[in-house]
């Protein structure tokens, strides 16, 4: 379900992760329409992207509200086609998600912040 390879500039969020051609950031991609909203896929894609169990990241509402972030990416219920991301940090990750489906997860693997 998740793809992990390493990040580039041109895969940071819009806010400035900059992070370069950097061998020691890798992002995991998915599409969270699969997984059954985007709450639970950020919290599936943090889990598979730092090799721990969901049950062992922080709760996502210590972060964000789940049920808005549901809301904010559902597709509206008037059919217009307005492009949605939003960006935060989640348990030590940067995640980027958004109305289209798609899911990234930035994950430092140098232990720096």
């Amino acid at each position: 379900m998740f793809d992990e390879e390493t990040a580039t500039d041109e895969d940071a969020p819009n806010a400035g992760l900059a992070i370069g051609p950097d061998p020691d950031v890798s992002v995991a991609r998915a599409d969270w329409e699969a997984a059954g909203g985007p709450s639970v896929a950020v919290v599936e894609a943090v889990a598979a992207a730092t090799d721990r169990n969901p049950l062992d990241v922080a709760l996502l509402n210590e972060y964000v509200d789940p049920d808005a972030l549901d809301a904010l990416l559902a597709s509206p219920e008037d059919g217009s086609r307005r492009t949605v991301r939003t960006w935060f940090t989640y348990d030590g990750c940067e995640v980027v998600v958004g109305r289209d489906g798609r899911l990234d997860v930035y994950v430092r693997r140098d232990g720096r912040e």
